[in-house]
C-alpha cells in the first residue's frame, strides 16, 4: 500500500510539472502575457482533476476576447491534445508502473476513483 501511494503522489507531481512547463511554453509561443506566471498556476491547478484545462481553457477565451482568435485556438487545441495524451498514457503508466499494476486495471481505477470519492479517490483508487 505505501508503494502505492507513493507512485500516485510521485506520478502525479511528476505531470503537474511537466504540464506547467509545456502549457507554459506554449502560452509563450500564443503571446500571453506572463507565460512562466501562467505555467506555474498551470501546473498547481494540474494537480485537482479539471484544473489544467480550467487554466488553459480560461486563457484561451482571454486570447481569443483580446483579439488574439487564431492564437485562443490554437493554445486551446494544443492544450486538449496535450491534456489527451498524458491522461490516456502517460499518467496510467506513471502511476502504475512502478508497482507493477496493468495499465488498463490502473487507467480504469483513476477515473473510478476520482468519479466516486473525488480527489481523495485519486490516492486510494489504484490501491
Amino acid at each position: 500500500m505505501p508503494a502505492t501511494i507513493s507512485s500516485t503522489l510521485t506520478g502525479m507531481t511528476l505531470i503537474a510539472l511537466g504540464e506547467g512547463v509545456i502549457l507554459g511554453m506554449a502560452y509563450w509561443i500564443a503571446g500571453v502575457p506572463s507565460p512562466v506566471a501562467f505555467g506555474v498556476i498551470t501546473g498547481f491547478m494540474a494537480l485537482v482533476p479539471g484544473g489544467a484545462p480550467l487554466s488553459f481553457t480560461l486563457i484561451s477565451i482571454y486570447l481569443v476576447a483580446s483579439g488574439s482568435t487564431v492564437a485562443g485556438i490554437g493554445l486551446f487545441l494544443w492544450g486538449a491534445i496535450e491534456l489527451f495524451v498524458v491522461d490516456k498514457t502517460i499518467r496510467p503508466m506513471l502511476v502504475g508502473g512502478p508497482v507493477k499494476l496493468p495499465f488498463l486495471p490502473t487507467f480504469f481505477g483513476l477515473i473510478g476513483g476520482v468519479k466516486t470519492m473525488g480527489i481523495l479517490g485519486l490516492l486510494s483508487a489504484p490501491c
